[in-house]
């Protein structure tokens, strides 16, 4: 696949009709937008950014990655985490600062305090984490609560501050969650939404893929080594 054609330094090399077609009198004004979902639905947006000359057009305010809507309504039982208890975890997954607020959000149930404050017109949505389940949490005085399962990296941060906070706990993984609670918390979810964003929602049907695109635009098969794939 040749990518020499288009050329990510500067907007002037580029054919002066190249986008027709594709993006009609692009708008002034910068869109705000929230992602609740995948990578897929991040890439979404940022792909015709950088390569349909939308770039600056949408501004992503809030992407909180991976989340399940049936743990976000669940009272937070647990200490409450701050950004350097994420941060000080050796791992290269906390070196980033999204991967420390995604992970505060789903421990400290925040999500949807953060959705609301985002000031963000647009949401877009998807549920292909909805396939790996929840886990749920039990402190020692008997109590539970609901964590997001789909980013394995962001568990194991869980566990660790969980862990260096004194807190005893037992997890377990539910992959299948009970019907009734998956209904509620559905409703919950679409209650909040149109509430927040009215109709202004990309319903996005992700799903899973043989392969990625590298860091050079060219297709790879996913590993049957899990570790490889966390370095692609």
């Amino acid at each position: 696949m040749e990518h020499d054609a288009v050329s990510s330094d500067s907007a002037d090399d580029r054919p002066a009709d190249m986008y027709s077609g594709f993006v009609p009198c692009p708008p002034e004004d910068v869109t705000g937008m929230d992602i609740f979902g995948v990578c897929s639905s991040r890439d979404a947006l940022g792909i015709p950014a950088d390569f349909l000359g939308g770039n600056g057009r949408i501004k992503i305010n809030r992407y909180l990655r991976g989340i399940s809507f049936v743990a976000i309504f669940d009272p937070h039982r647990g200490p409450v985490a701050e950004p350097d208890d994420f941060r000080s975890i050796p791992l290269e997954f906390y070196r980033h600062e999204s991967a420390v607020k995604n992970s505060l959000a789903d421990f400290n149930k925040t999500s949807l305090q953060d959705l609301s404050a985002s000031g963000s017109e647009w949401l877009m949505v998807d549920g292909i984490c909805m396939s790996r389940g929840v886990r749920r949490i039990t402190y020692s005085d008997g109590s539970t609560e609901l964590i997001s399962n789909f980013i394995g990296r962001h568990v194991y941060g869980v566990k660790k501050v969980l862990g260096k906070k004194g807190v005893p706990f037992k997890m377990e993984t539910i992959t299948e969650i009970d019907v009734d609670l998956y209904e509620e918390r559905f409703s919950m979810f679409t209650d909040f939404v149109l509430r927040r964003y009215g109709d202004k929602i990309i319903l996005n049907c992700a799903c899973a893929s043989d392969g990625y695109l590298d860091k050079d635009g060219e297709y790879r098969q996913w590993s049957p080594d899990p570790r490889k794939n966390l370095e692609a």
